[in-house]
């Protein structure tokens, strides 16, 4: 609950006080965290599995599930659009503003991993339901981000979707699909 409340918070505090680029970050990070947790309520729903210290059964399409862990995923979320917002090094900056950007980002992404550590440790989850909260957050925070107009790697454009397909034994379903450039 608390990054939901500091992202709205930072909507507020930009609204209030007429200042457009808070607004704007905490309107991409609201958005951000909004649709984060829906992704991840769906994938909790599809993945319905008992946490670890409840044996772990795992159920599809069933209630009270936690197969994506939701921790993760809300940090996750957070950290590509905060990347794009304050740590993309440009051509003009300094060494030493270069060296706190790179600085700011091994700490934007290094808090998901520690989450879903600590998720690990406690016993909450599984490690696929840690990846899975990973993979959820970081794409949908992409996702937001280049709604914005937010481009990846300098200025680089990143392409993901996700379309039906059909696998080697002509079984049907989803597929991920993502270009680096």
């Amino acid at each position: 609950a608390i990054i939901p409340l500091a992202v709205l918070g930072t909507y507020a505090i930009g609204r209030f006080s007429g200042s457009e680029p808070t607004r704007r970050a905490g309107l991409i990070l609201s958005e951000s965290a909004a649709f984060t947790v829906l992704t991840t309520e769906i994938g909790q729903y599809v993945f319905a599995e008992q946490r670890p210290q409840e044996g772990g059964k795992l159920a599809f399409f069933s209630s009270g599930g936690h197969g994506v862990s939701g921790h993760t995923s809300i940090v996750a979320a957070m950290a590509v659009p905060m990347d794009r917002l304050f740590f993309q090094v440009r051509p003009d900056d300094g060494h030493w503003r270069r060296a706190g950007k790179y600085l700011g980002k091994a700490a934007l992404y290094s808090l998901p991993v520690m989450t879903g550590w600590s998720r690990l440790n406690d016993n909450k989850h599984y490690a696929w339901n840690v990846v899975l909260g990973l993979g959820t957050g970081y794409m949908i925070g992409d996702f937001v981000a280049s709604a914005h107009g937010m481009e990846g790697r300098s200025g680089a454009d990143r392409h993901w979707g996700v379309a039906p397909g059909h696998g080697d034994r002509g079984g049907q379903g989803l597929m991920l699909r993502w270009s680096l450039r």
